[in-house]
């Protein structure tokens, strides 16, 4: 639905006007203030602005210059009786795109709005969060998802359904889908939210040796610069959830240890002579393919199967470039919000992302 701004000091047009175009179609927000019309285009986005050229607190022109300084790309048209030369000529300078003369015949005028309006939509939109939402994007919206595609709408669902399991699962796809960003919706809607802490390690991130003691802890004077006791991430994240980035990365020897802590509930920190008991969930994540691995030997099947009960795999975003609106959408809002600024993209650039060759 296109949003029309009409500002004019005559209610009775103003009120006919605005009953005509809605039921045309279209979101016709008025007001007679000048002024109360540049804080609307502040705030909000219009296909077309119709301005009446003579008001008392403000002409047309005037009116035009200063809405088309809050944003330049707004398309503005004056709407009034007054044709003389000079209303016209400064009105144009100012930068209205058409003098449209009151007395317009009602269907004369909606085929202006109407190419306006299409005009609107090939080159000034721009993108921005938006209220109305479909049962689609709601549903995502509950998992703390960005899209609109089926494919995440698909693992939405997903993340709904097994949340409430307390099993493991394993998260695959390629760099970038949002492996962790699932990892916490699922934590977050699961009852281990209430009860501990969601947990992340990049098992890529270290070295063999680092990466035991990252998970099970150290005691004091265990290696060269343990100079205290340190708690891992399996204690961190007792009674809550671990998320295990890029397992694919963990060493043979260390996944040895990995599944007996998995069989046996228990870790043992490194240097450390008694176990400690721990009840965490697991969620595995890797852009590698396991079943390849394993026939490589290069990881180990029971370790496989006891974090692949449930398998929940992402897809890239050249699968899904109904998402890429949305997603530029939530970021423009936050850099907004960051930088205190309100700058967007325009429809016109989305569709030439969308015809990018995304990796």
């Amino acid at each position: 639905m296109y949003k029309i701004l009409m500002v004019d000091d005559d209610v009775k047009n103003l009120k006919a006007t605005q009953v005509f175009l809605k039921s045309a179609g279209y979101e016709v927000l008025t007001t007679t203030s000048p002024t109360e019309a540049i804080e609307l285009t502040k705030d909000d986005e219009f296909a077309l602005a119709l301005l009446d050229y003579q008001m008392p607190e403000m002409k047309g022109d005037a009116l035009a210059l200063m809405i088309r300084q809050v944003n330049p790309n707004q398309q503005i048209a004056m709407y009034s009786c007054d044709l003389s030369r000079e209303a016209v000529k400064v009105s144009m300078k100012a930068g209205a795109i058409d003098f449209i003369e009151k007395t317009i015949a009602p269907e004369e005028l909606l085929k202006l709005i109407a190419s306006y309006c299409n005009k609107y939509d090939i080159l000034w939109r721009t993108v921005r969060p938006t209220k109305d939402k479909s049962e689609v994007r709601k549903l995502i919206d509950s998992v703390d998802m960005i899209g609109q595609s089926k494919a995440t709408a698909n693992i939405a669902l997903t993340i709904q359904k097994v949340a409430g399991v307390d099993t493991s699962i394993l998260i695959r796809g390629e760099s970038g889908t949002g492996k962790e960003l699932v990892a916490r919706a699922i934590h977050k809607l699961s009852p281990r939210s209430a009860k501990g802490h969601f947990v992340a390690l990049n098992c890529g991130a270290f070295p063999k040796d680092l990466l035991e003691s990252e998970l099970f802890g150290h005691v004091k004077g265990s290696f060269s610069g343990a100079v205290t006791d340190q708690m891992g991430k399996f204690e961190v994240a007792n009674n809550g959830t671990l998320f295990l980035d890029e397992i694919g990365d963990m060493p043979l020897d260390l996944q040895v240890k990995l599944l007996r802590v998995l069989q046996e509930r228990e870790i043992v920190p490194v240097g450390g002579k008694f176990p400690k008991k721990v009840n965490v969930r697991i969620l595995a994540a890797t852009n590698k393919n396991l079943d390849d691995m394993v026939a490589k030997e290069l990881f180990r099947e029971d370790l496989m199967y006891r974090i692949k009960v449930f398998e929940i795999e992402l897809q890239p975003l050249r699968n899904r470039i109904e998402d890429i609106e949305p997603l530029v959408a939530y970021f423009t809002e936050v850099f907004n919000k960051k930088n205190n600024t309100k700058k967007y993209f325009q429809k016109r650039t989305i569709e030439l992302l969308k015809k990018n060759k995304w990796s």
